[in-house]
């Protein structure tokens, strides 16, 4: 954000809760402002990027500009229609407190754009295979990864109590239902250093009305409806990517009883589980 602003003339007014202070800032600028143009001597437009530089002839002042534009032969703009373009900007649906803007990491030396740290889980073998295959797969656009292997209590204060990772990798097990083994991971207010829960300071209202009201639903319909409401909203607002499904198969005996009467099947409390005769 300030290098686009250096390079634009303006100033990045970032990292505030008030912003009255950066509307002043730019209403004082917009009152000492000056529209310069010149036409360029050279008149090869082969598109590089050519630096432009303004100097004030008085002592005490600094100057803000346009750092420089790319040569673009005005003939290749005739056709451009400007109108065309308000109108597709237009139908931008972005909110109006939204800006957007693209941006990309251009590769440094040896060709990387930037690493990243990866904390597999260390339960499930397919857990510690699948980071290798992360692994692998950035390497192949520029982008290493360290994969830190720590025991049981490493991974989750690290993870959820440290926040020490870029990555993570977790073997988690989802219902088909809002179960709390689910929502957990997505409702906001949990406490802090909580192991499998929210723990980056994610909210979202209306996510969490939905679990609330997926707590307390005894239709069956209507549950199935907010559960397919839940997976839409998360899948749309939450950088969280569950790319593997598994089956998960609970082989007990014909004896036990109550074994798999909640969402949590086999993996269940068996408080109130018993055996017959």
């Amino acid at each position: 954000m300030r290098e686009i602003a250096r390079e634009t003339g303006g100033i990045a007014y970032i990292n505030q809760n008030e912003i009255k202070e950066g509307v002043v800032v730019a209403m004082a600028d917009a009152s000492a402002s000056y529209t310069l143009g010149y036409y360029p001597e050279d008149k090869k437009w082969d598109g590089k990027y050519r630096a432009v530089k303004v100097k004030v002839n008085r002592d005490g002042l600094d100057s803000r500009y346009r750092r420089g534009y790319f040569a673009i032969d005005p003939a290749s703009l005739k056709d451009r229609n400007p109108e065309q373009g308000t109108a597709e900007a237009l139908q931008d649906r972005a909110p109006d407190t939204l800006v957007t803007f693209s941006a990309q990491v251009k590769p440094g030396a040896g060709g990387n754009r930037f690493s990243l740290r990866l904390l597999p889980a260390p339960w499930g073998e397919d857990i510690s295979l699948w980071s290798t295959f992360i692994q692998q797969s950035l390497s192949e656009v520029g982008i290493p990864v360290e994969i830190v292997r720590n025991d049981g209590g490493g991974f989750l204060k690290q993870v959820y109590d440290e926040h020490a990772f870029d990555l993570a990798t977790g073997w988690h097990q989802y219902r088909n239902d809002p179960a709390v083994s689910t929502t957990v991971w997505y409702r906001s207010g949990q406490p802090k250093g909580a192991p499998w829960t929210n723990q980056w300071g994610w909210e979202d209202p209306k996510v969490d009305k939905t679990i609330d009201d997926a707590a307390t639903e005894v239709d069956p319909a209507k549950r199935k409806a907010l559960y397919a409401n839940f997976v839409k909203e998360v899948n749309t607002e939450l950088p969280v990517w569950m790319p593997i499904e598994q089956i998960f198969v609970t082989v007990i005996s014909a004896k036990a009883r109550n074994h798999s009467n909640t969402p949590r099947w086999g993996s269940a409390s068996w408080h109130d589980l018993w055996l017959s005769a």
